[in-house]
């Protein structure tokens, strides 16, 4: 019975150590993770619209009114040039495979200039295919008007092929880029 309490003792202090190592760890790279994160974020806004010089927030009361009629925005931010509004990027995330899958689409001109994956936690090499140029590609110059299809075979100005192997992914990147579309269309007369 001792050597029992004793044991439970000794287990109970490991697990305090670790749980304050850890807690500690997580304090000191918590703050570098968002910072990276953010970074990554400013390196896609520019990507997705290039000749935007500065990107600012979109109206916060604006986008709580959104999103509590659909949380799947995350958010959006408005491309300027010189002080004139040339595009927005608009967040969304879309059912994936392994969760949800995180798409910035820019809208330019009523046109989507380009999507891109910022986060997933899809099987690699399966879902990951999502990440691929070509798959991306298909959404340039697309109508940020229309909700976009996903086709085995691309018959249509709006259809996307779906990526053969990983279908539940491609459907995410369509709902999310659909959301894009949907939450431009709301939005498109405030820019």
């Amino acid at each position: 019975m001792k050597e029992t309490i004793k044991l439970g003792i000794i287990l109970l202090l490991f697990s305090v150590f670790a749980a304050g190592i850890l807690g500690f760890t997580n304090k000191i790279t918590a703050p570098i993770i968002e910072q990276r994160e953010k970074e990554q974020t400013e390196r896609a806004y520019r990507e997705l619209i290039e000749d935007a010089d500065e990107f600012k927030e979109f109206d916060a009361a604006k986008l709580a009114e959104i999103q509590k009629t659909n949380n799947k925005v995350v958010d959006i931010v408005k491309a300027e040039k010189g002080g004139t509004p040339v595009g927005v990027l608009i967040t969304t995330n879309g059912g994936g495979y392994g969760g949800d899958i995180t798409i910035m689409t820019g809208v330019k001109e009523g046109k989507i200039v380009a999507i891109k994956v910022l986060k997933h936690k899809e099987t690699p090499d399966i879902g990951t295919k999502i990440e691929n140029e070509d798959f991306q590609a298909e959404f340039k110059d697309l109508s940020a008007t229309e909700n976009v299809k996903l086709v085995a075979t691309k018959k249509d100005a709006q259809d996307v092929e779906k990526i053969t192997g990983s279908t539940v992914s491609s459907k995410g990147v369509i709902a999310a880029v659909n959301l894009a579309i949907d939450t431009y269309k709301e939005i498109e007369n405030e820019l």
